[in-house]
């Protein structure tokens, strides 16, 4: 599980020695604040992770007005 305001998590799963698929939460999304409400997490940082990740494919099982309610409706 992602811990708000830290770097994102990238875990992985090991396909039996041909690949890994690595997932994680949706790069720059809203997030619960500390002081309540809510923050959005860094775009440029999260997709950096994924980037140095070098991900082969991507793929989102996220819908369009999912991506609008988690604050990062551009994002596809």
């Amino acid at each position: 599980m992602q811990v708000p305001g830290q770097t994102l998590r990238i875990d992985a799963i090991d396909v039996l020695g041909a690949g890994l698929i690595g997932m994680c939460c949706c790069p720059g999304r809203l997030e619960p604040a500390s002081r309540g409400g809510y923050q959005s997490r860094n775009l440029e940082d999260d997709l950096a992770v994924l980037t140095d990740w070098s991900p082969g494919t991507v793929i989102s099982l996220i819908e369009q007005r999912e991506f609008d309610l988690l604050g990062v409706p551009g994002l596809p």
